[in-house]
């Protein structure tokens, strides 16, 4: 199965590579180069504008964050496709992961279900998965050269995902902001290469994302749970219990 991660930064990249490598085996998964293309800048963009809109701007806006979605899905398909040997190919039991930041506080976990409070970013990005398929299906490739799509969009980091993976989890960490309080809580720094350089962020990936921790995940972070739900279904694999 070949996976590729389209995300933010190298650091949301590993978060995500880490979470499959705890259920699949090396030899079952190939992951793609992670891709320098990212939804970042449109979202940021999309928030700034939306949270002002009219009823009608909104609509507009909906729609413009959707076809960037299905865009950047097209760019990354388009881009690995190239680089492929000559024998190889796009087929349905790959995946393709598109993930961004939403830099959104939810002061409840489920808030993450009430679109004016989410901006409707998850059904955006499933919208925008949507068209992808569609424009695959206009351009004549089939369902066996078309991979499955993803999204997964933590509010407001990554670094929530590694949060709920604590023992101390607290629900309370919902309120931290991105950046610097949830990155000090699970780098111990808000410095990114600086806890990639002292060792501290391969520290914590090790010691936090492992399968046994993936129910309390489940429990906590719902962004996450159609990705979890994925990666067990695709590699046949039930997750161990603690």
């Amino acid at each position: 199965m070949k996976v590729a991660i389209i995300c933010d930064g190298q650091s949301d990249y590993e978060v995500i590579k880490a979470i499959i490598e705890a259920v699949c085996k090396p030899e079952e998964i190939e992951f793609l180069e992670w891709s320098r293309v990212n939804l970042h800048d449109k979202t940021v963009e999309y928030l700034k504008n939306v949270q002002k809109a009219n009823t009608s701007t909104r609509e507009e806006l909906y729609q413009k964050y959707k076809k960037n979605v299905q865009q950047f899905l097209s760019a990354e398909y388009n881009s690995q496709k190239r680089d492929f040997e000559e024998d190889d190919t796009w087929t349905c039991a790959d995946l393709i992961i598109v993930n961004t930041d939403s830099e959104l506080l939810l002061t409840d976990k489920d808030f993450y279900f009430n679109e004016t409070r989410s901006y409707n970013l998850p059904t955006l990005f499933n919208e925008g998965i949507e068209l992808f398929y569609r424009q695959q299906v206009i351009k004549g490739h089939s369902l066996t050269s078309t991979p499955l799509v993803v999204s997964f969009v933590p509010y407001p980091s990554i670094e929530i995902v590694v949060a709920a993976a604590m023992e101390n989890y607290q629900e309370k960490y919902r309120t931290y902001k991105a950046n610097p309080d949830l990155k000090n809580l699970v780098w111990d720094t808000d410095n990114i290469p600086e806890a990639v350089n002292n060792g501290w962020f391969k520290t914590a990936i090790q010691e936090y994302l492992v399968a046994e921790n993936f129910n309390q995940i489940y429990q906590h972070i719902p962004e996450i749970r159609t990705l979890l739900h994925t990666i067990c279904f695709l590699t046949q694999k039930p997750l161990p219990t603690r």
